[in-house]
């Protein structure tokens, strides 16, 4: 499943260390056939937001010093900044909006929903299996 969430590990000057802030799990990239919507990737405006938003929250917590900021901050544009992208952009947009971390981490485990979803239809790729003869 898509929805796990993984921690941005980050060594602190000092000698001493702090929890990572979190971040919504990497995402493998949307299906592409011909027929399947396509979800709008977050931008690099986007992430840098993620970027400097979990920074501030670990901060407020209390997880992570203010010396520290520019650091993890960089750190984090340099190891996460592609992976972001490749990231649904609705889900970048609710991580900006959380106000814990928890809030971020449950960002990833929204379902999306669909109005046209129906359990007897196949997964985009596979086709259904023909109708059973009476």
């Amino acid at each position: 499943m898509r929805t796990l969430v993984f921690a941005v590990l980050a060594a602190c000057g000092g000698g001493g260390s702090h929890p990572a802030p979190q971040l919504p799990h990497p995402r493998a990239p949307a299906h592409t056939s011909g027929e399947a919507p396509r979800e709008e990737l977050a931008s690099v405006v986007d992430c840098d937001q993620l970027f400097d938003h979990v920074v501030q929250l670990d901060i407020d917590a209390g997880k992570l010093a203010e010396p520290d900021r520019v650091r993890v901050r960089a750190d984090l544009a340099s190891e996460h900044g592609a992976e972001c992208r490749q990231q649904p952009r609705a889900v970048i947009r609710c991580a900006i909006g959380a106000t814990t971390s928890d809030e971020v981490a449950a960002c990833d485990q929204r379902t999306p929903s669909s109005s046209t979803s129906n359990s007897n239809v196949a997964p985009p790729g596979i086709a259904p299996g023909a109708p059973r003869s009476p």
